[in-house]
């Protein structure tokens, strides 16, 4: 929480001739994280889930139901 608001931080490896070079991390409110989801799923098959390692939804357009069924899914990505 910053602000009494929930944001999210994203981080994606910079990888330089074959090593770990840095990170760039991304920090967004939940809502903007919920518009890319929602954005990227429009036009597309693939279906998003954003949860915690708690298995507790992070975008507010996310079921229990989706959770629930994908569970050894997320297990594995955390």
């Amino acid at each position: 929480l910053e602000g009494g608001k929930s944001v999210a931080w994203l981080g994606a490896p910079i990888v330089q001739q074959g090593y770990l070079h840095s990170y760039a991390m991304f920090r967004l409110p939940n809502n903007g994280i919920t518009k890319l989801a929602a954005d990227a799923n429009r036009e597309s098959s693939i279906n998003t889930l954003l949860v915690g390692n708690d298995h507790q939804p992070r975008t507010i357009n996310t079921k229990q139901d989706d959770i629930k069924n994908s569970l050894e899914v997320i297990d594995k990505a955390l």
